[in-house]
């Protein structure tokens, strides 16, 4: 149950993590395995026919899968979610204003990342707080979803450590 796994976690800084529409495999555990690197336990995933324990996933992940909460949820099912427990809600986009690591994500906040093919949903930047992105300073205009969640995932950390 979400809402048990976020009670749980009320006495520290809570940062759950929101794919959005994820559509590759390899992605998917690459991330799951990132996550677990990093220490986080809670990802949703949203509006997705993906299978969590879908063979590539399980080996991209290296087995991280089985020791993640993971979240299958609509997006109204994660917006009531946020809304009740009171979530800054940050979305990743390519064309955002603010560097990634210019916003503070120490706070109570949901990062929500975009699928490969496209960005983050209109449900999602409709009840967004704050967009940030990657600066991308050569000639491509997108990183992979697994390389650029990597990053900002990375920044959280330092910017915990720092505190």
């Amino acid at each position: 149950d979400l809402h048990l796994s976020i009670r749980r976690q009320r006495q520290m800084c809570i940062r759950d993590r929101i794919l959005d529409r994820p559509e590759k495999p390899g992605n998917v555990g690459a991330i799951f395995r990132t996550y677990e690197a990093f220490g986080y336990k809670n990802i949703i995933i949203a509006e997705t026919n993906l299978d969590i324990y879908n063979p590539i996933i399980i080996r991209s992940s290296l087995g991280a899968v089985f020791k993640l909460n993971v979240f299958k949820l609509s997006f109204e099912g994660i917006k009531n979610l946020l809304k009740k427990e009171k979530f800054k809600i940050i979305i990743s986009d390519v064309d955002a204003k603010i560097p990634y690591n210019k916003i503070n994500l120490k706070e109570k906040i949901a990062l929500v990342m975009g699928p490969e093919k496209s960005k983050v949903s209109n449900d999602f930047k409709k009840v967004s707080d704050s967009v940030i992105g990657i600066p991308m300073y050569g000639d491509v205009d997108s990183l992979n979803l697994s390389v650029a969640t990597s990053i900002i995932l990375a920044e959280s950390v330092n910017q915990r450590k720092i505190s």
